[in-house]
C-alpha cells in the first residue's frame, strides 16, 4: 500500500544539504516505523512489521538527509497469488495482466517525511526501487495508492515511471485490524487505486 498524507497542513521545508538514496538497513528500522505512522496512522508499522516486509526478496531503500533517515521505498517480490490476494484480483485477471504466472514485484509501502515532500526525494526513492526490480528480471510490477476523494496523492509517481491504472477497490486495507487509518479514525474504508506496469516483455 503505497499512501500519502494530505490533510495535514505540511511543515515548513527544511534546507537541504544532502540527501542520498541507499539500500535499507535494519538500523533505520525505528527511524522508518516513525516516519510511516506519522503519514498514514497508528498501527501501520513497527519494528517487527518491518521485519516481516524487508525480509524476503525485494527492492528496499531509504533516503538520508543531511544524517538522518528523512523516507523510505519498499518493493517486495512476492508470488502471483499473494499479489492477486493484497489487490483484491481474481488469480485469472492477474495473470493475464502480468504476463508471468512467477514472481511479481509489489510496491508495498513509501513514505518521506512531511518537511521534505515536494522536494524530490519520493521520486529519487521509487525510480531507485523500480532500477532494482527492472535489474532483477521482474516481468511485472504492481501498486495500490490511497484516494482521498478526487485526490490520489501517489498517482503522479506512479504515471511518471510509466504505470497505468488498473482498477479501483474499495476498503480494500480493511481487513487489517491492527491498522487505524488517519483518514477513518479507525479501520481503513479508503478506496485503493490499482496501478500496473510490464517490466518485461
Amino acid at each position: 500500500m503505497a499512501k500519502n498524507n494530505v490533510h495535514r497542513m505540511s511543515a515548513p521545508q527544511a534546507e537541504i544539504t544532502s540527501t542520498a538514496i541507499v539500500p535499507y538497513d535494519t538500523a533505520f528500522a525505528r527511524d522508518v516505523a516513525l516516519i510511516a505512522n506519522k503519514s498514514f496512522g497508528e498501527g501501520y508499522m513497527n519494528e517487527d512489521r518491518l521485519k516481516e516486509v524487508t525480509g524476503g526478496q525485494g527492492s528496499f531503500y531509504s533516503s538520508v538527509t543531511d544524517g538522518k533517515i528523512s523516507g523510505y521505498c519498499f518493493f517486495q517480490y512476492i508470488t502471483a497469488d499473494l499479489c492477486a490476494s493484497k489487490i483484491k484480483l481474481p488469480k485469472e485477471t492477474f495473470v493475464q495482466n502480468s504476463s508471468s504466472d512467477g514472481m511479481v514485484c509489489y510496491t508495498k509501502t513509501m513514505a518521506v517525511d512531511e518537511s521534505l515532500r515536494g522536494r524530490g526525494v519520493a521520486d529519487d526513492l521509487f525510480e531507485a526501487c523500480l532500477n532494482k526490480a527492472v535489474s532483477d528480471g521482474l516481468f511485472s510490477a504492481w501498486g495500490s495508492a490511497w484516494r482521498l476523494g478526487n485526490i490520489v496523492p501517489m498517482n503522479r509517481i506512479f504515471l511518471k515511471n510509466g504505470f497505468c491504472v488498473h482498477s479501483e477497490v474499495p476498503y480494500i486495507w480493511y481487513d487489517d485490524k491492527q491498522y487505524k487509518c488517519i483518514v477513518c479514525g479507525g479501520r481503513c474504508k479508503c478506496t485503493g487505486v490499482i496501478y500496473r506496469k510490464l517490466l518485461l516483455s
